[in-house]
């Protein structure tokens, strides 16, 4: 399953905390609250370290923080994960 932007699916186990988490991370980056956003999604990937959504939002939040090194971090492993991510590839 992919989202509209194309990347994989949240692949978190099925917890409502996991999930609260998810959705608290997402409102972090809506509001432009990268460090924050940043935190949550840290201990997401704690959780589920193979969710390449997580990893890819993870990324973004990196480049707006200007900490170009863990993002390319977290795309590298992004791709691996998703060998079709043409995307991920060239960012």
């Amino acid at each position: 399953d992919r989202d509209v932007t194309g990347v994989q699916t949240c692949a978190l186990p099925i917890s409502s905390e996991a999930w609260k988490m998810k959705e608290e991370a997402d409102y972090y980056i809506q509001m432009d609250d990268c460090q924050n956003a940043l935190n949550v999604l840290t201990h997401l990937i704690e959780i589920s370290p193979w969710d390449s959504q997580l990893r890819q939002k993870r990324s973004n939040c990196y480049l707006e923080l200007g900490d170009s090194i863990h993002a390319i971090s977290d795309l590298r492993f992004t791709t691996r994960l998703n060998m079709d991510d043409t995307d991920g590839i060239y960012r």
